[in-house]
């Protein structure tokens, strides 16, 4: 009796042991439960039947996406496409009426959700003086900060792809230097008159961004393309430049609810 004891004793310690101890998955009770139940077979985990019907659920229905081998159902990484992540953008943008091409380059956190995606960035970029200040067409560096609404219009299982409809608002910084005029001195010498322009002005617009979900991981690639409006101060009175926008970015996912199993480099070797 003492024997078929000390038996089964080993035995739950050696089941324990071969069950990775971070096979869990934070995002669904049901899904860590089913994870968890696993069994040994030649030095390899086999999967429990309810993960892989569990997997084909998540891959259809909940916004999750799920890489597993077909031979023997193994579950190797898990990622949901919601939740918040880190965008890093480089692109441009062309003003037509000043022929001109500004690179520009942003950072700021993303929300993406089932059928909306929110956004706030913080980026740098490059502006010309209008033509009426003294310096006109010279470069200077700016600063703008944006808050974007996305919706969602197509988004197909198993959520890869998506593609969007946006619309931002923000500030962006603005100066030009106004010549008011030249005076000459009682010994001959020339001073300039002028008003020295800095401020921050609103700036808003719209477009369309494709997403590119990385199957499996909780990270994304962005492209977007659109028009936004900016201040252009001139003196008592401030216009408006209307310029084409295209940017590229890349964003790192945070609490998106991943996992990668411990077996998913042996599985991919063994493959191989």
């Amino acid at each position: 009796m003492r024997k078929n004891s000390l038996f089964l004793f080993a035995a739950a310690l050696f089941s324990a042991a071969i069950v990775p101890a971070n096979a869990t998955v934070s995002t669904t009770d049901s899904l860590t439960a089913a994870v968890a139940d696993t069994v040994a077979v030649k030095d390899s985990v086999t999967y429990h039947p309810t993960v892989v019907d569990y997997a084909k659920k998540l891959n259809n229905k909940e916004y999750f996406q799920v890489v597993r081998f077909a031979d023997n159902g193994e579950i190797l990484e898990i990622s949901k496409v919601t939740g918040i992540g880190i965008e890093v953008d480089l692109g441009g943008n062309y003003i037509s009426r000043e022929d001109h091409f500004s690179p520009e380059a942003f950072v700021g956190f993303r929300y993406d959700g089932k059928h909306l995606s929110y956004r706030v960035s913080t980026g740098v970029s490059y502006r010309l003086l209008n033509k009426e200040s003294i310096d006109s067409g010279d470069k200077f560096f700016t600063y703008m900060a944006n808050a974007a609404l996305h919706v969602n219009v197509i988004y197909p299982k198993p959520w890869r792809h998506c593609l969007s409809l946006f619309g931002e608002v923000g500030y962006i910084f603005d100066q030009h230097k106004q010549l008011v005029d030249n005076v000459t001195d009682g010994d001959g010498q020339q001073y300039v008159r002028y008003v020295d322009h800095k401020g921050s002005g609103l700036a808003f617009g719209g477009g369309l961004e494709y997403r590119h979900n990385n199957f499996a991981k909780p990270h994304a690639f962005v492209v977007r393309a659109g028009v936004k409006v900016i201040p252009d101060a001139f003196w008592n009175v401030t216009k408006s430049n209307v310029f084409a926008d295209v940017t590229v970015g890349w964003v790192f996912g945070l609490k998106r609810g991943h996992w990668t199993s411990p077996n998913k480099k042996a599985a991919y070797k063994g493959r191989l």
